[in-house]
């Protein structure tokens, strides 16, 4: 469950925040194979607001692309 409050971990459910997607999706893109899965279905990645990008999201697009 993606939640804009705070992440949270139930019995039932898992919740993330925001900040806990980029992190996941770091770690998910070490596995080569979920990559090739990424860039099949979404073969161009368009990064908007740049000033904005934080150093995850900056790693997320650098090993998307790798």
């Amino acid at each position: 469950e993606y939640d804009l409050g705070y992440a949270a971990i139930e019995p039932e459910r898992v919740s993330l925040h925001h900040d806990d997607v980029l992190t996941l999706m770091c770690g998910l893109l070490e596995h080569a194979k979920f990559r090739r899965v990424v860039t099949g279905r979404h073969p161009i990645i368009f990064i908007d607001e740049y000033q904005d990008t934080n150093k995850a999201q900056y790693e997320i697009a650098l090993k998307a692309l790798a």
